[in-house]
Formats: C-alpha cells, structure tokens, sequence
C-alpha cells in the first residue's frame, strides 16, 4: 500500500492542476454571483511555521504574530456579499518568489484576475 501511495503521489506531482482547480471552481461560483456582490482580491500568505524541506519557501510576513518567517504568498479572489455575511471563492493560487516563473506581486495579481474575467465575460 506504501508504494502504491508513493507511486500515485509522485504522477500527481508531474501536472500543475492549479489553473484547471481555479478555472472549475471559479465557473461553479459564478453562478452564485450577482450584480451587488463585491468582487474583492486579497493577497495573503501561508506561513508554514515547522517545514524544512517544502519546495521554493520563501520570505513572507506574517501579520498576525508580527514577524517574518517562511511560507507561500497567495492571491485570492472572493465575491462577497455586502448584505449578508455570504463569500463564494473564486480563486485561490500560493506563490513563491523563489519560483523561476514569478515576477513581482503585482505580476501574480494580474495573471489571477485573467481567471475571473473567463467566467464573467461582462466584469470589465
């Protein structure tokens, strides 16, 4: 049972589903979304306090213990809406700038909000 756990896990770890996961989850919710929700995008970070050998950690502050530490940032993109207290998620995407492929925050700002726009074509 441990190598075929192993053997499952690493030929997930060949394909990034990130972007499907994103794009399927964003056109479940769309659905759900109406003209008086607010469509927020918030950066934010995950501090993975105790790994060691995660890949790419890199640097971020963590604001609610008020030190820097390792972790991923994360851009997430939520409609909510202004009379109750309801959030429907729309995409959700860790980053690292220790990653090749990552510039700047700003940068992975604006590729996340290409997701939204797919399944709302009238957001702009």
């Amino acid at each position: 049972m441990i190598k075929t756990e192993d053997r499952l896990s690493r030929n997930l770890d060949d394909e990034d589903y990130t972007e499907a996961i994103n794009e399927e989850i964003c056109r479940l919710g769309a659905s759900k979304v109406s003209e008086e929700m607010v469509i927020a995008i918030a950066p934010g970070d995950i501090r993975k306090k105790y790994a060691r050998k995660m890949e790419l950690l890199s640097k971020i502050y963590d604001g609610s213990e008020h030190e820097v530490g390792d972790g991923y940032h994360l851009c997430k993109i939520v409609a909510a809406d202004r009379e109750t207290t309801r959030v429907i998620p729309l995409y959700c995407k860790a980053y690292s700038y220790e990653a090749e492929d990552v510039k700047s925050e700003n940068s992975e700002l604006l590729k996340s909000i290409t997701v939204p726009i797919t399944c709302f074509p009238n957001f702009c």
